[in-house]
């Protein structure tokens, strides 16, 4: 028995051994520097411009709606923790034709940069965050003519809460609050809405 008992203990050492090594790599691998690129919608802010139609139907453009894409890292810091930094391009438009046959496209549009503290747990993820959105600018374009006004960001507040799914997908849920200035006035551009991306 103390002969088997020798033999047994050294096999399952050897045998446990690759699956050891199994799971310290795929732990390791979990925390190597991601990519991210993703898409998203929102909702919500003031409304900069509306076109009216013959219909009784009208299309605004809001200071916290519009469609953004992005991309981005996730850095490992600390166990479930990680360093997110993105940059996106966040627009939001209103096409319409007017009386004369002309297309006439009102639109608002930015550069967000956003950095946020993220906490992983299992599938979920939870970010809080500052964002700066560079570059913002009101225009408009009657076919190929256009003009732009440039307005002010200031730093704004996001949270946002991730449902991974697969292999590096996820859907998530957004809200950012954010105030823009023009000509001394205050622009609501507070917005909620959708994520979905992957980290790669």
């Amino acid at each position: 028995m103390k002969t088997l008992c020798k033999t047994l203990i050294p096999t399952l050492v050897l045998l446990s051994a690759p699956a050891f090594a199994n799971d310290v790599t795929t732990t390791d691998s979990a925390r190597d520097v991601k990519f991210e690129i993703g898409l998203g919608l929102m909702f919500g802010g003031d409304e900069l411009n509306r076109l009216e139609f013959d219909d009784g139907t009208s299309n605004t453009v809001k200071a916290g709606s519009g469609i953004t894409i992005y991309g981005g890292l996730l850095i490992p810091v600390k166990d479930q923790w990680s360093a997110q930094v993105r940059l996106g391009w966040f627009n939001d438009s209103a096409v319409g034709e007017t009386y004369g046959g002309d297309t006439i496209e009102v639109y608002f549009q930015r550069l967000p940069l956003e950095g946020l503290a993220r906490y992983d747990h299992g599938k979920h993820g939870f970010g809080l965050g500052l964002t700066k959105h560079l570059s913002p600018e009101r225009g408009l374009e009657i076919n190929s003519d256009s003009a732009e006004i440039d307005i002010e960001s200031g730093l704004g507040l996001i949270a946002e809460y991730q449902y991974k799914f697969g292999t590096s997908g996820y859907f998530g849920v957004k809200a950012q609050k954010m105030t823009y200035t023009q000509d001394g006035t205050d622009i609501n551009g507070d917005g909620i809405g959708m994520t979905f991306g992957g980290l790669f």
